[in-house]
């Protein structure tokens, strides 16, 4: 009844800019495993991922959000509403003009909708999904399920 995340990169990009890091991690668990007389499944999730260049650049991204699914056959149809917080922080010295330059933005992003679609084929599985925010994204996956 609980998925957890990770994801992490490292590799060094040279002198000038120094290492890229991403790591990211996240935590969903299962609610409607206790609450067995819902016709939907149920989880929450919270989800973090980091994003850094050297000491020039700083990116965290955060989701906290709720999901509902349903299988019907070949088909599971799912959809969710989550809360999202972006920060990137920039910094770095123009040499040549001897300058200063820092920058923070803020995400746009508050609330998401999303709505989609998985078609399972055995192990196989496509998914298309619709992302409602400031910021809408159509994504199409594909994908491996083991043990399925």
């Amino acid at each position: 009844g609980t998925d957890l995340t990770f994801r992490f990169i490292t590799f060094n990009l040279g002198e000038d800019f120094g290492d890229l890091n991403v790591f990211g991690w996240g935590v969903r668990h299962s609610i409607s495993q206790y609450l067995k007389e819902l016709p939907v499944d149920i989880a929450l999730g919270v989800y973090n991922q980091s994003f850094k260049v050297g000491d020039i650049v700083s990116a965290n991204a955060w989701l906290i959000s709720a999901q509902a699914s349903k299988r019907v056959m070949l088909f599971t149809f799912y959809g969710g509403l989550g809360y999202e917080n972006t920060k990137l922080d920039l910094e770095y010295t123009n040499e040549e003009e001897d300058v200063d330059i820092a920058f923070n933005l803020t995400g746009q992003n508050s609330i998401r909708f999303t709505a989609g679609i998985t078609f399972n084929f055995g192990p196989a599985k496509l998914n298309v999904d619709y992302n409602l925010a400031s910021q809408s994204v159509l994504s199409v996956g594909l994908g491996v399920g083991i043990g399925e």
